[in-house]
């Protein structure tokens, strides 16, 4: 029997990717950047928000993706003139966890329309897997500065609880993944960072609607199941021109995370982290992750093999030719 420390993992990344596309290589270097985030990050499958989703743009990503034998769905395209908002989830294809493969298959997709939000139904291929509801999310920014951005942060997080209660309502195995930049914390002295002496910035306080979110589709931030809640935990944005000298003056934020719940995937996490910038790929944010043993990374068994073309008539109850001499 395999140790703890031995048994397979699966690890989920998110990653903002509002500078993924260039009018000049297109996503072509940041689907190759994506690709080596995955290997060194040890990421079977990633959530990227913030993407350019706008006409046609959707196509070309995963052309680039799958020419880096990535496999992926987009969430739906938005208006080519709004703020990039699209949702987009990427995985490893592969049977086995620890060569990298995400060992699932997608059985359905439900993109929120306008983006901000994408939704798989994920079945393993192994039998002990189970299945997995994975949303990606894209919050609003700043969402209390205006009424339009109110509203529109409203509408995101009902439609995140909506997508998780009819996917319970209809699975009993109703393990739930929400993850991706929500652009918002609920314990700004867990998930912002300040200069010594200094208040807390207005921007990113509590916002009661996403915590109604998360206590509607019960689940838990997973840094809470790992590290244990109100302890100091690695932030994932920082404003553009931050370092890391510099840091705690202009402060980093915790918004890019992940929560869980249900069908006992609360106890397969058993690590999560990040970093405060992704320096292979232009974003000013890091790449969160959590890491999953247990069920869902039960590496999947060989596909059937198919019969030689001579078993074929016996298999399918056709006389074969007899060879005796008569």
């Amino acid at each position: 029997m395999s140790s703890p420390d031995s048994a397979p993992a699966i690890r989920v990344g998110t990653l903002n990717g509002t500078g993924f596309y260039n009018t000049n290589e297109g996503f072509k270097y940041s689907a190759t950047a994506i690709r080596q985030i995955m290997r060194e990050r040890k990421l079977n499958v990633i959530i990227l928000t913030e993407v350019n989703l706008s006409p046609g743009k959707g196509k070309e990503l995963a052309t680039e993706l799958r020419g880096e034998n990535l496999e992926c769905r987009l969430g739906a395209q938005h208006d080519p003139e709004s703020a990039n908002k699209g949702v987009v989830i990427v995985w490893v294809p592969g049977r086995d966890p620890e060569g990298g493969g995400f060992p699932f298959k997608a059985i359905n997709t439900n993109a929120r329309k306008g983006g901000r939000g994408l939704a798989i139904h994920f079945r393993s291929l192994s039998k002990a897997g189970g299945d997995i509801l994975m949303i990606g999310v894209y919050g609003v920014s700043t969402p209390k500065s205006s009424h339009l951005k109110i509203h529109e942060s409203g509408v995101v997080w009902a439609w995140v609880s909506k997508t998780a209660e009819d996917y319970r309502s209809k699975n009993a195995e109703s393990k739930v993944i929400i993850g991706g930049d929500f652009n918002a914390v609920l314990d700004q002295t867990r998930d912002r960072s300040r200069s010594p002496g200094k208040p807390l910035s207005t921007y990113g306080k509590r916002d009661e609607r996403l915590a109604k979110c998360m206590a509607t589709s019960n689940v838990v931030d997973v840094a809470e199941l790992v590290r244990g809640d109100g302890t100091s935990l690695d932030m994932t944005y920082a404003p553009w021109g931050t370092t890391q000298t510099t840091q705690t003056i202009k402060g980093s934020s915790r918004i890019d995370r992940f929560y869980v719940g249900g069908g006992g995937i609360e106890s397969m996490v058993v690590d999560s982290g990040g970093m405060t910038r992704e320096h292979m790929i232009k974003t000013n944010h890091g790449t969160a992750w959590m890491e999953l043993k247990g069920g869902v990374a039960t590496p999947a068994p060989p596909p059937m093999q198919t019969p030689p073309q001579e078993w074929k008539p016996a298999l399918i109850g056709v006389r074969g030719t007899s060879h005796k001499n008569s």
